[in-house]
């Protein structure tokens, strides 16, 4: 019964996933289902909305998968993918494909696995996106955007007798522009973003171990080269944010102690220290992330018991505590019921808000991380038929100190202004899903979300927060190793000021011998004009082709 318990569990799961885009990454509540079961850590996650960063302490410290690790990138606007995963991801190999488009669109990734022997394993990986064409900008002129994003990672594995070693490390680049205001052509307005991270983890591989450890240590650095303002040229009283460093050495790991045979008690923790050299408007800072839980399962239930404890000391020193506690309910072999309280702290270093927006601009002269006080929902997931997946969920969320983004005009430039506030959310999600054999995909997903913010500028707070969403994508196998497939994306946002997101995609490839592949894709269909959740405008009507090769 426990392994159709998992086996419906993975099915019904794998009906939740959405082909939402980046435009809304930022605003996006999100259904966090944790997996108590260290293996298949966070395998039922359902992200209703673009995933942002999971409000709580992972599971999972450590990917020690066996396939190609995607490098640390960071998000931005981009085009659906193409290229299927196992086509990227293909263990034990390696992939490379490029692609260019008509506004000098660029798609370029690589990877490789090299298995040594079989206690040694290397993995490179390595990016390079972005596009440099007109965009429309504000008050309908043309604004010539440029934005490249380079990223490089190495991995190194040694597999001990019960205990594995990995050993890292990983380069990121963003080079861009700002868009000027109308009123002032002045300064220059480039932009350059770095990021870098060493690492080293440890992980026991041996499940009859009496006690289960993961564990991973590191040092992220970022750096901002150019401070965008440059009181000389304007009028504007200003805050400036400066050019520097945001250093930030981490310790984050899990110790479990199994007992009987599916319960067990563990403690997960994350630490974080930033430091800031450069940045006026920054103060060092430490955060600590505590999540203890007990887990058990029966045949055909399952209960997490736990809570997160996270102290933060620097600018409002304060303890947070939520909820962590999950229960669901396996009957007739296919359905599931649960329902959950979760929360955590959702860090906003500068390094992970560039993750967010590259043109980002901190209002005030404090930091503070969100956190989610509260993240609960219900819901009932089903696999009625083979290859049929339904899920319906709704829930409420409290956030403290949430990002709230919108555009504002600063120094001739405009920037991606970030404004904190308690928001809260309550929403509903619908969705389903029906795969037949590899022939033909189709899914559908649509939720709806009542936002509320605390404060006199409601509306502004909230201008580009989601009310409304819907995702349709349709894919299939037309003839031979030709595919075709087609979506559509449409956010209503909760205030008028922005247009809303309507995003018409469609992709083809043909597969060739020998793991080749060749493909074409286009994102914007209709020429609509939307900004992206960083408040900056997306490119209209553009078209990649390329090819893929696995080995």
């Amino acid at each position: 019964m426990k392994r159709r318990f998992l086996l419906a569990s993975v099915c019904v799961f794998m009906g939740t996933l959405t082909y939402a885009q980046n435009d809304t990454v930022t605003n996006r509540v999100v259904i966090v289902e944790n997996e108590y079961n260290p293996t298949i850590m966070d395998a039922s996650k359902l992200n209703v909305l673009p995933q942002i960063e999971e409000p709580s302490v992972p599971k999972s410290v450590i990917d020690y998968a066996t396939v190609v690790r995607p490098t640390d990138k960071w998000e931005y606007q981009e085009m659906p993918a193409v290229v299927r995963d196992w086509a990227k991801r293909k263990p034990h190999g390696g992939y490379i494909y490029g692609a260019y488009g008509n506004r000098e669109n660029v798609d370029a990734d690589a990877g490789l696995i090299w298995d040594i022997n079989p206690k040694n394993r290397f993995e490179v990986s390595a990016s390079l996106k972005g596009w440099n064409g007109n965009v429309g900008g504000v008050d309908g002129l043309d604004w010539k955007s440029r934005f490249y994003q380079s990223d490089f990672e190495l991995e190194y594995r040694h597999r001990f007798g019960k205990v594995d070693l990995l050993v890292g490390g990983s380069l990121g680049s963003q080079v861009f522009n700002y868009m000027p205001d109308v009123m002032e052509r002045v300064v220059s307005d480039k932009q350059h973003h770095s990021v870098g991270n060493v690492h080293a983890g440890f992980a026991s591989t041996d499940k009859d171990m009496s006690l289960r450890f993961q564990a991973e240590v590191g040092f992220n650095v970022f750096d901002r080269k150019y401070d965008p303002f440059f009181s000389e040229f304007t009028t504007y009283e200003l805050t400036l944010m400066g050019k520097g460093k945001e250093k930030n050495p981490y310790a984050k790991g899990e110790v479990s102690l199994p007992f009987k045979e599916s319960n067990r008690l563990a403690v997960a923790f994350d630490l974080n220290h930033y430091s800031y050299s450069g940045f006026p408007s920054m103060e060092n800072a430490t955060s600590v992330e505590l999540n203890p839980y007990y887990s058990m399962e029966g045949e055909t239930w399952r209960l997490h018991l736990g809570a997160h404890i996270d102290p933060w000391k620097g600018f409002d020193s304060k303890l947070n505590f939520s909820p962590d506690v999950k229960v669901e309910y396996l009957f007739s072999d296919s359905y599931i019921i649960y329902a959950r309280a979760n929360g955590g702290r959702e860090n906003r270093s500068l390094r992970e808000i560039a993750a967010l927006t590259p043109y980002w601009y901190l209002k005030g002269s404090e930091y503070l991380p969100t956190y989610v006080s509260l993240d609960a929902a219900a819901g009932f997931k089903a696999s009625p038929a083979d290859g049929l997946w339904l899920h319906l969920a709704g829930g409420y969320q409290i956030r403290e100190n949430d990002l709230c983004v919108n555009l504002m005009s600063k120094s001739a430039y405009m920037f991606a202004g970030l404004d904190r506030a308690k928001t809260k959310a309550a929403y509903g999600s619908a969705e389903a899903k029906y795969d037949y054999k590899d022939i033909f995909s189709l899914s559908v997903g649509a939720a709806y979300y009542s936002w509320s913010a605390d404060g006199e500028e409601e509306n502004y707070l909230l201008a580009l927060k989601p009310e409304l969403e819907l995702n349709l994508y349709a894919e299939g196998k037309v003839a031979g190793g030709l595919r075709v497939g087609a979506g559509y994306d449409y956010v209503k946002r909760c205030s008028k000021t922005y247009h809303d997101v309507s995003n018409l995609y469609a992709k083809a490839s043909y597969a060739l011998r020998d793991g080749l592949e060749l493909f074409a894709k286009g994102r914007n269909l209709l020429g609509s004009e939307y900004c992206d959740a960083n408040a900056y405008p997306v490119q209209g009507l553009n078209v990649l082709v390329g090819a893929a090769f696995r080995f």
